[in-house]
């Protein structure tokens, strides 16, 4: 059977019960698969129900694993192109068949398949009672709730939104917050979770405490102070701190390798506060303070997002200085001063009375040739 055979076969099937009386709804299973593959023939097809008597043309994401925003896409592509009925219906293996639906019935759908009670084929379909979607039961309805909130938001241009925190799944919305603007309380509290795991972290895999502190609070001080040479973007603030608390984790496992180790933890921990990809991130970060430097078909770095590749060069940059200003683990460096020239960079290190920063001089002036390479400036160094 060619395409041909099949839009004549739907044409046919469809044409055979108009005639006798029936009205006619097309289910048009793996639908949205199918358009991807093929969205001519896919058209041909509802055209030919749609010339045959067809009184709605029901598209169905029957493996379900289409999005939102590509739902409406389509069904947006579709509606434009037909007299008939558009209606949708769509399984939730992804958690999305309630967003779906409301994604389709914005784009033109105006008949809404479902079910009640989560059931369906496999993991149900679209849930038509709102008990199902205010209930305790059913975390398949946590991403969809969070995309209808999405959808919501941007479609009326809204800056925010009041919610219940005793219901909606408020650890999602709660979090969507934080993201958003971390001067509310949504944001501080996970800010204060995050800090709070962090420091089991240290604890339980016997980190220095007093050097990560130190180590971080070079950190901090470059990432302010070389701002205007760096230009990260201000979320990179928080990513650089957690790295340098845990860039010491693949100790625990072995000093040999423990770069590669440190990546592996703090890739696959459970750190509170984080997503998978945050923790990439400052895995990435804490990855490469030995002798490697980051390329770009290294595993870590092409497991991140394009977008961010050269972000994390900066970000790693940054931490291998704050970790050569602590290097002696004696806090010798009293203060940094920072001098900066359109084309060169100046740390001048400020030791404690009677202490020396040979050390760490040495260290810092090791990546005045990477600093050169990632900043497109010279770095040099002095001691006041």
């Amino acid at each position: 059977t060619d395409l041909d055979e099949g839009v004549a076969m739907v044409r046919d099937s469809v044409d055979f019960f108009v005639q006798r009386g029936k009205r006619v709804f097309l289910d048009a299973e793996h639908f949205f698969d199918g358009y991807r593959h093929n969205p001519e023939f896919a058209r041909r097809v509802l055209a030919g129900a749609e010339e045959a008597g067809a009184e709605a043309l029901v598209l169905c994401d029957t493996n379900g694993g289409t999005l939102p925003d590509e739902v409406e896409r389509i069904v947006s592509e579709v509606f434009a192109g037909t007299d008939a009925q558009i209606g949708i219906h769509c399984h939730n293996d992804a958690g999305c068949a309630v967003a779906n639906s409301l994604a389709a019935v914005r784009a033109g759908a105006t008949q809404v398949q479902g079910c009640v009670n989560g059931y369906g084929e496999r993991a149900g379909n679209a849930a038509l009672d709102a008990k199902s979607l205010a209930g305790d039961k059913g975390a398949e309805i946590v991403v969809a709730g969070s995309m209808v909130y999405h959808q919501l938001l941007d479609h009326f241009h809204l800056k925010g939104f009041r919610y219940s925190p005793l219901g909606l799944r408020d650890g999602i919305l709660a979090q969507m917050a934080a993201d958003y603007d971390r001067t509310t309380r949504s944001g501080r509290q996970i800010e204060s979770e995050r800090w709070e795991s962090i420091l089991k972290a240290v604890d339980h895999y016997h980190i220095d405490r007093k050097h990560a502190l130190d180590v971080r609070d070079s950190a901090m001080f470059l990432f302010s102070a070389l701002k205007s040479v760096h230009r990260l973007p201000p979320e990179y603030r928080e990513w650089l701190s957690a790295a340098a608390m845990l860039y010491e984790v693949g100790d625990y496992v072995n000093r040999n390798g423990h770069h590669r180790h440190t990546h592996y933890i703090l890739s696959n921990s459970e750190i509170l506060g984080y997503t998978p990809q945050q923790r990439r991130l400052i895995a990435t970060i804490a990855r490469y303070l030995g002798k490697s430097r980051p390329m770009s078909d290294d595993g870590p770095v092409k497991a991140l997002d394009a977008t961010d590749r050269a972000d994390v060069q900066k970000a790693i940059l940054l931490l291998r200085l704050a970790r050569a200003l602590n290097l002696g683990r004696s806090r010798a460096v009293q203060r940094v001063r920072v001098g900066l020239r359109s084309s060169d960079v100046k740390l001048t290190l400020v030791p404690r009375r009677r202490m020396g920063v040979d050390l760490e001089q040495w260290a810092v002036e090791k990546d005045c040739g990477y600093f050169r390479e990632v900043f497109g400036r010279e770095l040099s160094t002095a001691v006041s």
